[in-house]
């Protein structure tokens, strides 16, 4: 009797099906509409760290533009508003230590740091590295400043050694931004302060920064943890400068199988907080952008917990 009852049950879906079929296929799209948007918009694949949940990361991080690229493969598994143009703050330091790495003929020349530009610092609230007026300086140890403890002091130094003026110096960032084709880019000086035409994107800074990591010089910089430099003509000691990205993270927890190897730190009130950093997880290599978090050098580094938020989603 129960056979019976499931055969007859079996033949009038079968029927239903026969005589009702846009019911197949509206089940049929609307699986693939769900498998679609499962892939799309909520997850995005990676073959070697599983799955990005895009949606939990929406509801939690606090940076309003984010790029995240995965090297070996140069695909995008992450992104927020990535070619919106914004405020960079010192992300800017990026660009002004490749081009000047590029355009020095010896990164041990030595340079003089020029009294003049002081009150420029002083007056624009420039964060600076400890350099003095008429100090005599290598190159190297100006680059480091720039990068390390995102030193305008340096930056300057370093475009008036080079180019003559900040202004000149600009131009062959801006000139290399065309070469890179970041084309939502605009420099309008050396150290990421707040102005007109100044501007980049979340995408543009990861293609400089990949850009950059190629050069070994840069590489090298950009993965310290500090560096102390040279006596020079007014101290026979030099000073010690230390990444601020990584004290920044040494308060905060992190999964031991992610290793963030560098990384470039940014504030001022217009950018917010902005990190560009460099990670090695599994063996794969990742560049991650997070900008635009509200917050301030007082506040918790909201675009650090960002970036471990991001990177612990690939484990």
């Amino acid at each position: 009797m129960t056979k019976k009852i499931i055969v007859s049950i079996t033949g009038i879906i079968v029927l239903f099906l026969l005589i009702n079929p846009t019911f197949r296929l509206e089940s049929i799209h609307l699986n693939e509409h769900i498998d679609k948007k499962l892939i799309g918009v909520e997850k995005v694949s990676d073959k070697n760290n599983g799955l990005l949940n895009e949606r939990e990361l929406e509801e939690n991080i606090a940076s309003k533009n984010v790029y995240l690229l995965r090297l070996d493969q140069n695909k995008v598994l992450y992104q927020k508003q990535p070619q919106k143009e914004i405020s960079i703050a010192s992300l800017t330091k990026i660009m002004t230590t490749l081009v000047a790495i590029e355009q020095l003929d010896e990164i041990h020349e030595p340079v003089t740091v020029s009294s003049e530009m002081f009150s420029k610092l002083y007056e624009e609230n420039l964060s600076v590295a400890g350099f003095l007026p008429n100090e005599s300086v290598r190159a190297i140890d100006l680059l480091y400043g720039v990068m390390l403890p995102s030193g305008a002091d340096a930056a300057l130094a370093l475009a008036q050694h080079l180019a003559g003026s900040e202004d000149n110096f600009v131009k062959l960032m801006n000139d290399k931004a065309k070469t890179l084709n970041m084309n939502h880019t605009s420099f309008s000086n050396v150290t990421g302060n707040d102005q007109a035409k100044h501007y980049s994107t979340a995408e543009d800074i990861a293609i400089l920064l990949k850009e950059a990591l190629q050069n070994p010089t840069f590489k090298e910089i950009f993965t310290s943890e500090r560096h102390s430099t040279a006596s020079t003509n007014l101290r026979t000691e030099g000073i010690t400068m230390h990444s601020t990205m990584f004290q920044m993270m040494s308060d905060q927890t992190i999964d031991s199988s992610i290793q963030v190897y560098g990384g470039k730190t940014g504030y001022t009130s217009q950018a917010g907080l902005c990190l560009a950093s460099y990670a090695i997880i599994n063996n794969v290599e990742y560049i991650l952008i997070t900008a635009g978090a509200h917050g301030s050098n007082k506040t918790p580094p909201y675009h650090i917990m960002d970036a471990i938020l991001v990177y612990e989603s690939l484990l």
